[in-house]
């Protein structure tokens, strides 16, 4: 492949960027499961990041995950009180000719008995509109196992 083209697949590739708290090791934890969710193509996603990290799934575990998605124009922000938690910093910029949005994935581990959240993280990335089925995998993984 001549390296212009390498150039530009590279600049396609989506950059996702994970914020939240830092994973705790898979096999310290335990069982998950994964809360009502309107859509099964994100919660497939997630429970896919989670099996691949080596977490483990059951019925009744004591753990929750809670998955929140959502599409909104990159430049947007939501923080906590005070400005101190973010929950969804700015986008990265991405390279392109098409109409950007910014896609959010959020988990949060919750403890069963209790209602703690044990852990919250999340990805973001922006991309062309209607691009969401190619981004989930990516997002979840990021979202489970964030690289710092």
């Amino acid at each position: 492949m001549p390296p212009v083209g390498a150039l530009l697949i590279a600049a396609c590739a989506p950059t996702v960027r994970p914020f939240g708290d830092a994973p705790p090791p898979a096999a310290a934890q335990p069982p998950f499961s994964i809360g009502e969710t309107r859509r099964a193509d994100v919660a497939d996603a997630v429970r896919d990041a989670l099996h691949a990290a080596g977490y483990r799934e059951a019925q009744d575990a004591p753990t929750r995950v809670e998955i929140g998605f959502a599409i909104r124009p990159p430049g947007v922000t939501v923080a906590g009180a005070g400005g101190a938690t973010i929950v969804s910093p700015p986008a990265p910029r991405a390279i392109g000719l098409c109409r950007r949005q910014a896609y959010v994935l959020i988990l949060a581990m919750i403890d069963r008995a209790s209602g703690t959240v044990l852990r919250r993280s999340g990805a973001i990335t922006a991309r062309c509109v209607g691009k969401e089925a190619a981004l989930l995998p990516a997002l979840a993984r990021a979202a489970v196992s964030p690289r710092r």
